[in-house]
């Protein structure tokens, strides 16, 4: 399926599409800096393991909720009350260092942030089928951009100025992203997706469940990856700051560059870009590790796994789109957040432990696990070839 980049402009993608960018901009900020941060401000490794994995616990719990009640009437207020939450949580980081209020700061942050990615889910798939299939590449288009630009400037006013500086920039960028929101279109009801299931999300549970669960073994990596990789790199390769963000920053621009080429890499072969992207992925864990004293190939590997989390991420999306009808697309993204962010908050959670038997331990457990769920993956289509996968 081909789409001309000027199609992006078009007057009711182009608002969505900043959103999404400023989103994982502030989002991609934080998040790298976050091990460092509790560690400057004097957590003990369990504190550090709670602080960094409360978040997504916090998702969790109140993801399905808002799966409930998030609905085409009120997707454009759920998403500005988002960004306001993610803006007063940055402005309390600044102010605060006490271990339990910034806990509970987590859990808001958490709920605003499962709040946003389920209204703009909803709100995407009010599109027709095409343009849904368009938004959902830039998606990771601008999630990926956000991503390349945060890390690296946040790397450099954290080596300048101090790790608190962070959170002034996701404090601009949420405010930006606030009066933006009250642009959002109005979208009318155009997906005819879902002819794959027959019946409704109750009647086809298994299938939906053997996706979700095996797409939260990507998010118990994920969470070992974010929670490892920073210190990995302080402490194992003794990489500065500002270098560990380029690190996060390469893997994004690559993901951004790979974007326009998805329509025509493996053409609508989601099932053969989803394993081959979480191939890509454990390769750049492994290669972390192995190859620790060849810089080259650790930034080929951060290319590579910029490229397969890209691939992997909007397949699976896309072919959501196509499965699950648009009226329960709330219920099953909330049902599926509950999943997905348990297994990020196993892997921040084990991240730190792990890290204290060696820092490479974290890593190592990505890997394995990102394969794992590529062989899992293989088997659900081939199980469910004939009802679920074009």
């Amino acid at each position: 399926m081909k789409y001309p980049l000027k199609s992006i402009f078009h007057s009711e993608i182009f608002c969505i599409i900043i959103l999404i960018f400023l989103f994982w901009l502030g989002f991609s900020t934080i998040t790298p800096f976050l091990p460092l941060y509790s560690q400057k401000i004097s957590f003990s490794p369990y504190e550090i393991s709670l602080f960094l994995s409360v978040a997504s616990l916090s998702r969790v719990v109140f993801q399905p909720i808002l799966g409930i009640f998030i609905s085409k009437k009120n997707e454009r207020l759920i998403i500005n009350l988002s960004f306001t939450c993610l803006l007063l949580s940055s402005a309390a980081y600044l102010f605060f260092d006490n271990f339990y209020l910034l806990t509970f700061i987590r859990i808001i942050e958490g709920a605003a942030i499962a709040s946003f990615i389920i209204s703009i889910r909803v709100l995407i798939n009010r599109f027709d089928i095409k343009k849904t299939a368009l938004i959902n590449n830039y998606y990771s288009g601008a999630q990926n951009f956000g991503s390349f630009i945060a890390p690296s400037l946040a790397g450099f006013y954290v080596e300048k100025i101090g790790i608190k500086s962070i959170f002034w920039i996701s404090t601009i960028i949420y405010t930006l992203a606030n009066f933006i929101t009250f642009k959002l279109p109005k979208v009318s009801e155009n997906n005819k997706n879902a002819k794959e299931f027959s019946g409704s999300f109750y009647k086809s549970i298994y299938p939906y469940l053997s996706i979700i669960i095996i797409h939260s073994l990507e998010f118990i990596g994920l969470g070992l990856w974010l929670g490892g990789w920073s210190v990995y790199a302080k402490e194992s390769l003794n990489w500065a700051f500002n270098k560990i963000g380029l690190s996060f920053s390469i893997i994004a621009i690559s993901g951004v560059l790979v974007t326009p080429f998805l329509s025509y890499i493996l053409k609508n072969e989601y099932r053969k870009k989803m394993i081959f992207g979480l191939i890509l992925l454990a390769l750049q864990s492994l290669n972390v590790v192995i190859f620790k004293n060849y810089e080259i190939i650790l930034w080929l590997s951060f290319i590579a796994g910029g490229i397969g989390a890209t691939m992997y991420f909007s397949s699976f999306h896309s072919l959501v789109s196509t499965i699950v009808p648009q009226k329960e697309i709330a219920i099953f993204y909330g049902f599926m957040g509950s999943f997905i962010f348990a297994g990020q908050a196993i892997g921040f959670a084990l991240a730190p432990i792990l890290g204290n038997i060696s820092n490479n331990l974290p890593i190592i457990l990505d890997a394995v696990l990102l394969l794992i769920t590529a062989f899992l993956y293989k088997l659900f289509f081939i199980f469910f070839s004939k009802k679920a996968v074009n």
